[in-house]
Parts: structure tokens; sequence; C-alpha cells
């Protein structure tokens, strides 16, 4: 089984997916695949432009909240399509519903004055 972390390490370095591939034994596609996937979960770090709610962003950078967690918080299941809906409501372009607001309210123990907070 390859590492995946390896492959991300070894983009970093500036290889390019084929050389990748060769060094690691697999195919091109596979290492392409793999960099995709971490495209979907890079965000470690929350900004404005990712998160325009200030106590929810300083939350999720606090607790090194990925968005794959953050999806499985607000009790959906991770897709492409997920990641743009949830995406879309952390930077104000739609609304969480209740049961996302009451979600994020028990697991931050945070108000919802706290959480929602815009600078």
């Amino acid at each position: 089984m390859i590492d995946k972390k390896s492959i991300f390490n070894l983009r970093e370095q500036g290889n390019t997916v084929e050389t990748i591939g060769k060094l690691l034994g697999c195919s091109k596609q596979y290492v392409s695949l793999v960099l995709k996937q971490k495209d979907k979960i890079k965000i470690h770090k929350w900004d404005e432009q990712s998160c325009i709610y200030c106590g929810l962003r300083k939350w999720l950078n606090e607790n090194q909240i990925k968005a794959n967690t953050l999806i499985n918080i607000l009790g959906k299941n991770p897709s492409g399509t997920t990641y743009t809906v949830v995406y879309n409501k952390l930077n104000g372009k739609s609304d969480f519903s209740l049961t996302e607001i009451m979600n994020l309210i028990s697991i931050t123990n945070l108000s919802f004055e706290e959480l929602f907070i815009l600078e």
C-alpha cells in the first residue's frame, strides 16, 4: 500500500505526478486521485474567505477541525456536493439549518451569538 503522506510530501517538493508514481511504484492516475482527495480536505487553517463567522472560525482552528470532520458534525455524508454546500454556508452564501446550528452549539459549547458573530 502506498503511503499517501509520501505522495503529498513529494508533490510539495515540486515533483510531477508521473515522477511520484515512478518513485513510489504506482500509476500517475493514482497519484492524481490521491492529490485530488487531499484538495477536498486541505483546509487546516480556516480564514475569512473560508468561514465568515468569527467564533466558528476560531473554534475550527483551535480544534484543528478539517472539512470532513465538520461535515460529520453537521450530520452530513461527505461527497463533492456536500463540501460545496458546507463551504457555501461557511462563507455566508447560504444558511445553516436549525439542526446544523444546534449540532454546532452542542459540540462547541458556544452560544449562537458567540459562534456566528461577524467582524
